[in-house]
């Protein structure tokens, strides 16, 4: 019972960090000229920023730690194909991607970061795959914890990534100009097209 109790908690743990990632960047999209002017202290001020986040999500959701829908080894098996996806699309996109580009660098610190359009690879068939795969991972600690607590945290991511990606792609436009408005008529945001 105690291995149980310690694997719904983890799910719960993976899922805060998960669902506060576009509450985070809604953080950066919006105000990247000001976050720039302050390069030198911006990534550890975020990164407060976003613990700050994640004990918010924690405080709110703690009080249904423990309460579930469902329960049972099916839904440990469901989660395990969520989390199978959600892994593999993460591992595919980070192979064309550099750390720099993932933890923001490009849009905090222009100079410094590395600034390419990647459009190859499975970013040939989304534009955002690391959303996808935190997506999947959410729907994988869901499907196998049936906490309420979860499902509520990934109500949130998907109530904040549409918004946050509008200020995303917007930001990506004003950096890549034409090659990115083109490159996002050819190729859907999170959900890949059927057939390709």
């Amino acid at each position: 019972m105690r291995a149980y109790t310690i694997a719904l908690a983890a799910t719960w743990v993976a899922s805060i960090v998960d669902a506060t990632i576009p509450s985070f960047w809604l953080l950066v999209h919006p105000f990247h000229r000001w976050w720039r002017a302050r390069s030198s202290t911006a990534l550890k001020l975020l990164a407060t920023l976003w613990i700050l986040l994640w004990a918010v999500a924690a405080a709110l959701t703690w009080p249904l730690l423990f309460r579930t829908l469902y329960q049972g080894w099916w839904s440990w098996v469901a989660g395990s194909l969520f989390w199978a996806a959600g892994l593999w699309v993460y591992a595919s996109a980070m192979q064309s991607f550099s750390l720099e580009q993932l933890f923001g660098v490009p849009e905090l610190r222009p100079q410094r970061g590395e600034q390419r359009l990647v459009a190859s690879g499975i970013r040939g068939r989304l534009r955002h795959p690391i959303y996808t795969g935190h997506l999947l991972l959410l729907a994988g600690n869901c499907a196998a914890s049936g906490l309420i607590a979860n499902y509520l945290l990934f109500a949130w991511f998907l109530l904040t990534l549409p918004l946050m990606l509008r200020f995303e792609e917007r930001e990506l436009e004003q950096r890549f100009g034409e090659a990115y408005r083109e490159y996002k008529r050819r190729v859907p945001a999170i959900i890949p097209r059927a057939g390709r």
